[in-house]
């Protein structure tokens, strides 16, 4: 149950809000309880209280509101819907904090099973939103899991090679990402046996 003590709200507030300043101004080696809890003003045991690790603070970030993965309001054709969600998945990873965050994540899910859990969540989350901006088109929702993933490269891993280089993604190359989307959707089926 998590705790609703006023106190203990504003110190675990203070304490991400000092994790996020280290972690843009010093890099995530310099998150520590030490660190964090001289500049969030709170002893380091106030610090402990709260999470048991330095990375789960950083991770708590994800969780946190300014950097949750929200379902972006998509209307219009399939090829609207598809333009407006990679816009919103590179703007996502477009923010300097959220592509910190995400990247301290990516970086520790084959030795930290919380960082996993996260990749997993967010994952779902993001095919969830790409499963709403494509509706019933295709065969989309019944190809095998694989497929999906490799349907979800396609459309933003282009992109976000552009966003993690810091360069612009123009709308142009947005819309040619979803024609060759599109053309790989019609080539798929249920029937597609190319598990790996």
């Amino acid at each position: 149950m998590a705790n609703t003590d006023p106190r203990a709200l504003r110190s675990r507030e203070s304490i991400l809000k000092a994790v996020r300043s280290i972690l843009i101004n010093e890099g995530v080696d310099r998150v520590t309880f030490q660190h964090v809890a001289e500049v969030a003003g709170v002893g380091r045991a106030t610090v402990y209280r709260h999470w048991k690790t330095s990375d789960e603070m950083v991770f708590a970030l994800l969780d946190d509101d300014p950097f949750r993965l929200l379902n972006p309001d998509i209307e219009g054709t399939l090829e609207e819907r598809l333009t407006a969600w990679i816009k919103w998945v590179t703007d996502l990873v477009g923010d300097p904090e959220r592509r910190l965050v995400l990247f301290h994540v990516l970086s520790r899910t084959s030795i930290d099973h919380r960082a996993k859990q996260l990749r997993a969540r967010r994952l779902n989350e993001l095919m969830t939103h790409m499963n709403a901006a494509i509706g019933t088109y295709g065969d989309w929702n019944l190809l095998p899991l694989s497929r999906r993933v490799h349907g979800l490269s396609l459309l933003i891993g282009p992109h976000i090679a552009y966003v993690v280089a810091e360069l612009p993604v123009h709308e142009k190359w947005i819309r040619e990402t979803v024609d060759i989307f599109l053309k790989w959707l019609e080539t798929q089926s249920i029937h597609t046996e190319l598990e790996s």
